[in-house]
């Protein structure tokens, strides 16, 4: 194929990525009622909240949160689309084996973001709402009034982080596979990933050892797992 054949190529499936992207922000501007309702699950486990409600300072708060979920949702949900198109896009120059592990890749990937989102939806949210409003924290008698915008956010950016942390997984074993780290030097420096990881994990979590340890410890088990099975398929030698 030619250089004007691919970039003939890479402008419609880029012009079809676009579409895809601004339908799914469509659709979840229309959908916002329904994810919004999800994604207020954790937050309902406060006492007082369904009574007290989640509060807006300004007029147009409520706008600017459905226009972002707006579009982080079309992103969201446009992502296994952008994917394939890419997959189609580079298929041509791979071989049969390179395509088969490309797809298993795409597929771990999915897995992989879904099982984080999981995670800290149904446990580590939960447990660390808990932990942050305990009586130890906040006594007893003083009410709890939560904003709209800041909250709501809280949840989603737990969740987006969540699912972007668990790729790390999946990106060490491709310096394995392809050789750019060696396993003996991860080995040798593993009390350096630890503490890396454990850092990364309180960047992009809340200030408390809950959420900070709920997800390091997955982190770190899928660390030395990848390790294993490097081992077994003598990957990074």
């Amino acid at each position: 194929m030619s250089i004007l054949n691919h970039l003939t190529e890479l402008r419609r499936r880029a012009f079809f990525s676009i579409l895809v992207i601004a339908i799914g922000c469509i659709i979840s501007y229309i959908g916002y009622p329904f994810i919004l309702t999800i994604i207020q699950v954790p937050l309902r486990s406060i006492p007082d909240v369904s009574t007290n409600q989640l509060v807006i300072h300004s007029l147009y708060e409520g706008f600017i949160i459905r226009f972002k979920f707006a579009l982080i949702g079309g992103l969201i949900f446009s992502i296994p689309v952008l994917l394939y198109q890419f997959m189609k896009f580079i298929s041509p120059g791979l071989t049969i084996k390179e395509r088969f592990f490309v797809i298993t890749l795409l597929f771990f990937s999915g897995l992989f973001s879904v099982l984080g989102v999981a995670l800290v939806y149904l446990y580590i949210l939960p447990t660390s709402i808990s932990f942050l409003l305990n009586s130890h924290y906040v006594p007893n008698g003083i009410g709890i009034m939560l904003n709209f915008q800041q909250n709501i956010f809280y949840v989603t950016r737990m969740l987006f982080y969540s699912s972007l942390l668990f790729q790390l997984p999946l990106v060490l074993f491709l310096t394995l596979y392809f050789n750019i780290l060696s396993r003996n030097m991860l080995w040798k420096y593993s009390r350096y990933v630890v503490l890396v990881i454990v850092i990364v994990t309180a960047i992009f979590t809340p200030p408390d050892i809950v959420s900070q340890l709920g997800l390091a410890i997955p982190l770190l088990m899928s660390f030395f797992g990848v390790l294993g099975i490097a081992k077994i398929f003598r990957l990074g030698e």
